[in-house]
């Protein structure tokens, strides 16, 4: 957050980050430092994760400074499942880093190949048993039907924004408003942005026309699926009147537990997208009754 601050009071680097020195701090500090972090990523010989950074070690070391910045890494948010990871969809289920609801205002370090093991065999096992007593399910031909002339409609457009310029303007939109330091102002004008970008959306057209490997054509359609995403995320900022977690409004610096100690849940309303908020139950577990 102080980071984007300065980018955003006007104060960042050129590349819109911020300028990082280690000048200040003794050599043999800085050596002992990944042996100090014993992390199994990074050696003493300051490769991490396949990545060389003695060299930029040592320039920082005789005062190089390098620009740093905020990126996006993990999703707080997912689709709402119960303790069996049901969706409110019959036969849809989720679990792992998709699924809401684990990780809370920020995410838990370490916790993504435990939640997808876990919350997999608990789906995988309910689905497996659900599927056992469903019968076969007649397809909606209508339905197909209206999906594939809406899939379609970029292939058969001749003329329409591209879709790879409408991605580029989605990640600006994304990080200038919707980013690190939020607002009410921010989030409503990037609303009203998202409402104007959807209707150009559905007049994407693909100038390749072929409908095998054709990655315009993805795209195209991918395009709506970030819109959608988009609007939930700013809509659920919006919502949310405190700072918790990753979640930062610069309206609401404070965190409010009195207020705000709940989940923001999105919902399809009518083709419409609505927020609610629900109340977190808070519930403990004494880990010395493990196996009772």
């Amino acid at each position: 957050i102080g980071v984007m601050n300065e980018v955003v009071e006007g104060r960042g680097s050129p590349s819109g980050g911020v300028f990082y020195s280690i000048k200040h701090l003794p050599d043999n500090l800085i050596d002992y430092f990944p042996v100090w972090r014993n992390e199994p990523y990074l050696t003493p010989e300051w490769e991490f994760k396949g990545f060389k950074l003695k060299g930029l070690m040592e320039e920082m070391k005789r005062g190089y400074a390098s620009e740093v910045g905020p990126a996006s890494h993990f999703f707080m948010g997912g689709i709402r499942v119960n303790e069996y990871c049901q969706t409110n969809v019959p036969g849809l289920y989720a679990s792992g880093e998709v699924a809401g609801g684990t990780h809370g205002g920020n995410r838990l370090t370490g916790n993504a190949c435990t939640q997808i093991l876990v919350q997999g065999y608990w789906g995988g096992e309910k689905a497996a048993s659900e599927a056992k007593e469903i019968a076969d399910t007649e397809i909606d031909q209508d339905q197909v039907k209206a999906l594939e002339k809406e899939y379609l409609k970029p292939l058969e457009n001749r003329d329409g924004p591209s879709s790879f310029s409408m991605r580029k303007r989605i990640q600006s939109l994304s990080w200038e408003k919707v980013g690190v330091l939020r607002s009410g102002e921010l989030l409503t004008d990037a609303l009203r942005t998202i409402d104007a970008m959807k209707e150009e959306s559905s007049q994407t057209a693909v100038k390749a026309k072929e409908r095998a490997y054709n990655k315009e054509w993805i795209e195209a359609l991918q395009v709506r699926n970030l819109l959608t995403l988009l609007e939930a995320i700013a809509r659920s900022g919006l919502a949310r009147e405190d700072s918790r977690g990753a979640h930062y409004r610069r309206d609401f610096p404070r965190l409010d537990n009195e207020k705000w100690l709940k989940n923001i849940v999105v919902k399809n309303v009518n083709g419409k997208m609505r927020t609610e908020s629900v109340p977190i139950v808070m519930t403990s577990y004494d880990p010395r009754r493990r196996g009772e």
